[in-house]
């Protein structure tokens, strides 16, 4: 019998040893823990143009013009894809024309064709089959800089005589992301 004490000890001991392993484990298991955050951030989309008229100068119609640079525009964009600019000739626009043209203010019937320069290429209104008559688009792919690219808008037109009158077009400059 003592035998049978002495083994039921043992075993006793040994439970108790096993659980005492086990329940350290599983507090240690325990004791240990994680957890996760996930953020973003956005940058939204930019797309403005804005037009210097500081550059402006007053045109002699009977002198004509050579790339005289009317305007410089600031295009900022940051479209991954890049984006688009258009141009516009309201006079071209409102006649259904590819044809740029300085109107007589008095008489509209006296005009002065012109051509357009922007960022020193000849701008070609509605010429391609997909643009309106009167307008143009340039296309960037890639965005801008932060501070932007600046573009001088440019005209040219021969010298002519002309009644007395102010001659005048307007040129809209409008930017879309791609």
């Amino acid at each position: 019998m003592n035998k049978t004490i002495s083994n039921l000890r043992s075993s006793l001991a040994a439970a108790v040893t096993v659980g005492l392993i086990l329940g350290t484990a599983s507090v240690t298991l325990g004791a240990t823990a994680s957890d996760s955050v996930a953020f973003s951030g956005t940058a939204a989309p930019v797309a403005t143009i804005a037009v210097d008229h500081a550059t402006f100068t007053t045109l002699d119609i009977h002198a004509g013009a050579s790339a005289v640079t009317v305007a410089t525009a600031t295009e900022i964009c940051n479209s991954q894809t890049g984006y688009k600019v258009a141009l516009e000739s309201a006079n071209a626009v409102a006649a259904g024309s590819a044809s740029a043209t300085l109107k007589g203010s008095a008489v509209a019937t006296n005009t002065v064709s012109y051509t357009i320069l922007y960022n020193g290429v000849g701008v070609t209104l509605g010429s391609d089959g997909k643009t309106a008559s009167g307008t143009a688009a340039f296309t960037a792919d890639a965005p801008t800089i932060e501070a932007g690219v600046q573009h001088a808008l440019a005209v040219t037109f021969a010298g002519v005589w002309k009644p007395a009158d102010t001659y005048s077009d307007t040129i809209t400059l409008t930017i879309a992301a791609k």
